[in-house]
């Protein structure tokens, strides 16, 4: 008998697996502040209050008040799987709220405020939460719910002292409820796999949709994240998306993860707001959707103000404009990095960026820029057609972006419906392209997207087109019934402050852009267009806007 034949395994026999010799350490979002603490104690989180004062902390006493928080939230019945809600912007009272609720097991539930009243009732109600932590600001929101707000939820007011008589809810401050965590609390003790964090999508069609995060989802999306953030230690991060809105991007975990700095800046957006924090304290990264971005852009063309730490502005939830990713990088040194994902992939999924200055042809290297990147360890993605047969990758077959892995939604919460496919895989509702090298392109909206004579039209890509345009600051594309070819675009554009422009002048401009029969029949001139819960432009609301002047929308694109 040969050595081979000696050493070929048994192929029949049936044997347990051999299991590792490792320390059984459950993943639970716990232990990244506790790390943070260890190994990075002096990094700092500032934060911007409502009254606009800046104060400054570190990871070690985030976790000392999160402790805080657990033991009081344990004095006040919350344990194991209980909701606990936040209606509040980004500040480090919210950190620890988050860190708080997870070390005990709670399940922390920011809410996103923009939503409608009603909308917010359901989801309290259909959360089932048992403690609300609200800023002052909202308060006229929580009087608005009123009768929806639950009996049983005990309300408590962040950032104020003294509780405002004649609230019509009852509520008590933040101070007297830390009063009760007077007991040492330890964190952990539970599994992994329970649940961490609870999210709704925007619910433009129908109510919102609970997707339930688990502590290891987090870890495991944190840690792969984390890397496509490119963050270290030394490096500052600014979440300007919510904290409220898909897991803060994951920067609330990535940040402590890896010993960066995060500045905070509350309720104060604007652009004049953000450039103050970015040169008083060295932001060097920071994330939002691409409306903020072009915002801050024009405001450092008026101003003359320089960003001279800032690296990167990563974007998603709308596509970001060739023009500013071009603008930004030529004029101000900032990279526009451009990412996608959704509430249901926790939230991300893909991370680009521009490739390194002469490593490709100028016009390749912004075309590719503008693409949604590269997968995250973590997350397959694949291309089907409407029967599930997957398309190749070859950067023009169009189909339905289908993606699955550990922090991948795998059922909505309190909801019996199937959401996955016979290979596990998620729906996200876009129209992608894989590339070869397996870089994703968002084509569309299932929902936006255009079929005309037969043939899809890209909202996006006429957009993207549209916003070259010098005169442009930016624009929204939605489909209108046409009685000969069904569907038509309109081009709703908003113009820089000052521009004075033509439709006939747009439309010669995109002739030379786009494939001559995507051209819109129409363009509207519109400087208020409106922003939905997430921060992308609301194509429902514009539907509905030019509803009566272009006719009914039919049900392709509603």
């Amino acid at each position: 008998m040969s050595v081979t034949e000696a050493r070929a395994p048994e192929t029949n026999r049936s044997a347990a697996p051999l299991f590792g010799g490792m320390q059984d350490w459950p993943l639970t979002v716990d232990k990244i502040i506790t790390h943070a603490t260890l190994a990075h104690p002096h990094a700092r989180v500032v934060t911007r209050a409502g009254d606009r004062s800046v104060r400054e902390t570190t990871y070690a006493e985030i976790e000392k008040v999160s402790r805080t928080i657990s033991s009081a939230l344990a004095a006040y019945g919350i344990g194991a799987g209980d909701m606990v809600a936040t209606l509040a912007t980004n500040n480090d009272t919210h950190v620890a709220l988050w860190y708080g609720a997870g070390g005990i097991g709670a399940v922390i539930h920011p809410i996103n405020p923009r939503l409608s009243v009603e909308q917010i009732g359901w989801i309290i109600s259909h959360a089932n939460d048992r403690i609300l932590f609200a800023e002052a600001g909202f308060i006229p929101l929580l009087q608005s719910l009123g009768s929806a707000l639950p009996s049983t939820l005990t309300i408590v007011l962040m950032e104020s002292p003294v509780v405002p008589a004649d609230l019509g809810f009852s509520a008590i401050s933040f101070e007297t409820f830390l009063e009760a965590g007077q007991e040492p609390c330890v964190w952990g003790g539970f599994p992994e796999d329970s649940a961490c964090a609870l999210f709704y999508t925007s619910g433009t069609t129908s109510n919102p949709k609970g997707v339930l995060y688990s502590h290891r989802s987090n870890v495991l999306h944190a840690l792969s994240s984390a890397i496509a953030y490119g963050l270290q230690p030394g490096d500052v991060a600014m979440p300007v998306v919510p904290m409220f809105h898909a897991n803060c991007w994951g920067l609330i975990h990535n940040a402590p993860l890896v010993g960066a700095s995060l500045v905070l800046p509350g309720p104060h957006l604007d652009s004049a707001s953000l450039c103050e924090l970015f040169i008083e304290h060295g932001v060097t990264h920071a994330a939002g959707v691409p409306t903020m971005w072009n915002a801050l852009y024009n405001h450092l063309k008026e101003t003359g103000r320089q960003l001279p730490k800032l690296r990167k502005l990563f974007t998603a939830g709308s596509a970001a404009s060739r023009s500013l990713i071009e603008r930004m990088e030529s004029e101000f040194g900032i990279e526009i990095v451009c990412a996608w994902g959704m509430t249901e992939a926790s939230p991300s999924g893909t991370m680009g960026g521009l490739a390194p200055i002469g490593s490709a042809e100028p016009e390749k290297r912004l075309t590719d820029g503008m693409r949604q990147g590269k997968m995250l360890f973590g997350v397959e993605m694949a291309i089907k057609d409407d029967e599930g047969v997957k398309l190749p990758h070859d950067g023009a077959s169009a189909g339905r972006l289908m993606i699955r892995g550990p922090w991948i939604v795998g059922e909505y919460y309190r909801s019996d419906a199937e959401i996955r496919d016979e290979e596990g895989y998620f729906d996200t509702g876009d129209v992608a392209v894989l590339h070869p090298d397996s870089v994703l392109q968002i084509v569309d909206r299932a929902k936006d997207i255009i079929k005309s004579g037969g043939e899809w039209i890209s909202s996006l890509a006429i957009e993207d087109a549209a916003t070259l345009h010098p005169a442009v600051e930016a624009c929204a594309v939605i489909g209108v019934p046409d009685d000969r070819w069904d569907e038509r675009p309109l081009l709703i554009v908003k113009r820089l402050p000052g521009a004075v422009i033509e439709e006939g002048e747009i439309r010669d401009f995109l002739s030379e852009r786009i494939q001559k029969w995507w051209l819109p029949d129409h363009v509207v001139f519109d400087d208020d267009l409106p922003v939905g819960a997430t921060g992308k432009f609301d194509k429902k609301l514009l539907r509905a806007r030019y509803a009566d002047r272009f006719g009914v929308v039919n049900s392709l694109t509603v």
